[in-house]
């Protein structure tokens, strides 16, 4: 059962997202455990960051020159091991909400960390992740693109492109979505039991020096 408490101010329209559709928008953070549904490969929780924090982040990524990546291997119940990034505490407590939440819903012994200082897009192709699950939450910046089972041809993605960008590919068969800045968004990847390598298709959004993002990817190791 999903216990952590973690501050969130909803916006006020309900789910637009069918019974039978990939994804759904969660309410509260027991929701996030929509995740497990045979037919789910997202599920996103909209949340307002409180104002001390989105100073923290906006300080942290000014003072870090050019683009940084932080790693760590955390297990429940243990302190974070200090980081650069984490000594920050407003995002220290966030992030540490986040990793006991997520070891929760899956029951993981481990889980990594990866704090990334973007100014480029990492991953700028639609995509999917050959990992178990990963939670994104994006600090600064623009959200995490992604699209919906009916708004994409799967064979139209990665080497299958012909070399082709997503545009011109053929791969994008509706709209583009983005995941909003604060959320914290749960997406399967092909190694999910069952899936049938039918992951979340996502991107990262175009980064610049000007318009830097700061990214917290947490993945299952065990």
């Amino acid at each position: 059962m999903l216990h952590t408490q973690i501050p969130v101010t909803l916006t006020q329209h309900r789910p637009t997202s069918a019974p039978t559709s990939s994804w759904r928008r969660a309410q509260c953070v027991a929701d996030l455990a929509l995740i497990h549904e045979t037919d789910v490969n997202l599920v996103w929780l909209p949340r307002s960051l409180d104002p001390r924090l989105r100073d923290e982040v906006a300080a942290l990524v000014a003072d870090w020159p050019g683009e940084q990546r932080e790693v760590h291997s955390y297990r429940p119940g243990h302190a974070l091991r200090p980081l650069t990034g984490l000594a920050a505490p407003c995002l220290r407590e966030d992030v540490a909400r986040l990793l006991e939440m997520f070891a929760d819903l899956l029951g993981a012994a481990r889980v990594g960390l990866r704090l990334d200082t973007l100014r480029h897009a990492m991953c700028p192709r639609f995509h999917t992740d050959r990992v178990l699950l990963r939670l994104l939450c994006t600090y600064l910046g623009a959200g995490t693109e992604w699209l919906a089972d009916d708004a994409v041809d799967r064979t139209r993605l990665g080497h299958r492109a012909d070399g082709m960008s997503d545009d011109a590919s053929g791969a994008i068969c509706g709209p583009v979505r983005k995941v909003p800045v604060g959320a914290i968004a749960l997406l399967k990847g092909d190694a999910w039991p069952g899936s049938d390598e039918r992951g979340c298709v996502h991107r990262s959004p175009s980064a610049s020096s000007d318009a830097p993002r700061l990214v917290l990817t947490l993945d299952v190791l065990g």
